[in-house]
């Protein structure tokens, strides 16, 4: 029913695993990457971040209106 993910590491030794995660880890991100990948962020998590607010908020005015 479900795929297995695609291993990208699947048959490399250690030693190589660790040469493409030095690779990574010398990457400089500029400015604009730095912005674009926080904006990224921002766009993913707040949505969801707002309705769960949201729904709290209502629920919490209808407990206070079901009290009165």
């Amino acid at each position: 029913m479900f795929k297995k993910p695609l291993d990208s590491l699947d048959g490399l030794s250690n030693e190589e695993i660790q040469e493409k995660l030095d690779k990574i880890k010398e990457k400089e991100f500029t400015k604009e990457d730095e912005r674009a990948l926080i904006l990224a962020a921002l766009k993913t998590f707040l949505p969801a971040a707002a309705v769960v607010i949201i729904i709290f908020a209502i629920m919490i005015k209808l407990i206070l209106l079901w009290l009165s």
